[in-house]
C-alpha cells in the first residue's frame, strides 16, 4: 500500500489543476473540489473584415500538439471582396507554438 503525504498531495494538485486554491490538501478535499469545479468561461467575438479595395489580407495560424509537439501551418490570402486568392497548409513537425505561428507569418 502507497501512503502519499499531504506534500505530494499538494504538488499534483498544483500542478495539475493550478486554479484550485485555499485547500485543506486532504484527499477528500481535493477530490470534493476537483469534482465540482466550473470553469469560467472568457470569450470574445472576432470578425473577420475584408481588406480595403485593391489591397488583400492574409491570414495565418500556427498550431502544435503540446508544446513542443506535432505541429502544422496554415495561410489564406483573400481580396477585398473576401474571394480566396491562395491558401496553404503543411505539416512542418516537432516545433514549439511559439515557432509554428512564425513559420505561418514567413
Amino acid at each position: 500500500m502507497v501512503t502519499m503525504t499531504s506534500e505530494v498531495v499538494r504538488q499534483m494538485v498544483k500542478f495539475q489543476f493550478p486554479w484550485i486554491k485555499n485547500l485543506k490538501w486532504s484527499w477528500q478535499e481535493v477530490i470534493i473540489r476537483i469534482h465540482n469545479y466550473r470553469p469560467k468561461l472568457h470569450y470574445l467575438r472576432v470578425t473577420w473584415r475584408p481588406p480595403e479595395e485593391h489591397q488583400v489580407k492574409c491570414n495565418t495560424d500556427g498550431a502544435c500538439q503540446g508544446n513542443p509537439g506535432q505541429s502544422s501551418f496554415g495561410f489564406c490570402i483573400r481580396d477585398s471582396r473576401g474571394d480566396l486568392i491562395y491558401a496553404k497548409a503543411k505539416g512542418i513537425g516537432i516545433v514549439t507554438n511559439m515557432e509554428a505561428e512564425t513559420i505561418a507569418i514567413l
